[in-house]
């Protein structure tokens, strides 16, 4: 079944299914020396909770399936289309994801969350909702804020009176940021998505080892002094990332860099007597987007562009 239909179709599975079908987990994450550890716990719920869930999933699913010339394309870290688009990308090349999809197929062993303490709170990184429908198992992924917890009395408004709740109480926003079915991942909010699955960890190892990678290539001035900054800043880390991911620096020229930037008016400085890129009186993005073949012209119109997304044909 083509896309998006077998989407719909699973849309029509979850809103067959009953209230004991949908069940709800708390994903727990804190680091053990260099490395970052994911525990998940059961939780019960009932039967006037599970169609907050369950709706959330058909009301977000539901509004990006509406959208007119959706497309579906293939996740690419940090590259986003203006166009409506769905992106996607197979579980087992999400760092983490594995390891949880293990712990939630195993959900009869895990333990149930502690009371909300302040130090769970503060670990308390996400929460999977597993729909189960008469064909498959649907699993959302939600970000956790700390604001989604009032600690404070809570009260409801019912008759006129205002009436206390027991207890913390956990604000569900009607949100889902990425869902698995069958081994695949669809991502509806892809900030959220990259947050949970720990890419910022993922983009910062991968941008060190493309700077790495770029200071081998000897074609650049000043890169050491720019390379921490690189590496820190969220949204050149995953630039970086996405230039490893096309694994086409081999064929960055020298002189095709110069001539392109020329082209473009890019505020790129270049040594000629060296044969090198300065980066000390470069514009940081401008380089990183060169270097990701950002700049384009179109052959039909001979005009020239700067593009956010490209799919090779």
């Amino acid at each position: 079944m083509a896309f998006p239909d077998e989407l719909k179709r699973l849309v029509a599975d979850v809103q067959s299914t009953t209230k004991s079908d949908v069940n709800l987990y708390f994903i727990e994450r804190k680091k053990q020396r260099l490395d970052l550890v994911y525990e998940i716990y059961q939780t019960q719920i009932e039967d006037q909770v599970a169609p907050i869930f369950k709706n959330a999933f058909l009301g977000q699913l539901g509004e990006v399936l509406a959208q007119p010339d959706l497309q579906l394309v293939a996740y690419n870290p940090g590259v986003y289309d203006e166009r409506p688009s769905l992106y996607t990308l197979p579980a087992n090349q999400i760092p983490a994801c594995q390891e949880l999809l293990q712990k939630l197929a195993a959900h009869q062993s895990l333990d149930f969350p502690p009371r909300l303490t302040e130090t769970f709170l503060k670990r308390l990184w996400a929460y999977a909702v597993v729909i189960e429908t008469s064909d498959n198992e649907v699993i959302y992924f939600r970000k956790h804020t700390p604001s989604k917890v009032v600690r404070e009395m809570g009260l409801i408004f019912e008759g006129g009176h205002f009436k206390p709740l027991g207890g913390e109480v956990f604000n569900i926003d009607q949100q889902v940021d990425c869902l698995c079915v069958d081994g695949q991942m669809y991502i509806l909010n892809g900030s959220s998505f990259e947050n949970i699955f720990g890419y910022r960890e993922w983009h910062q190892q991968t941008a060190q080892a493309t700077l790495q990678s770029l200071g081998a290539m000897g074609a650049f001035h000043g890169l050491e002094s720019v390379a921490q900054g690189w590496t820190q800043n969220w949204r050149m880390a995953r630039k970086l990332a996405s230039i490893a991911k096309t694994g086409r620096l081999d064929k960055v020229d020298y002189a095709r860099c110069r001539d392109l930037a020329q082209r473009y008016g890019l505020k790129i400085t270049f040594d000629e007597q060296q044969r090198k890129i300065d980066l000390s009186t470069s514009d940081s993005w401008q380089v990183l987007k060169l270097l990701d073949d950002d700049y384009l012209t179109s052959p039909m119109t001979a005009d020239d562009y700067e593009v956010n997304a490209k799919r090779r044909k």
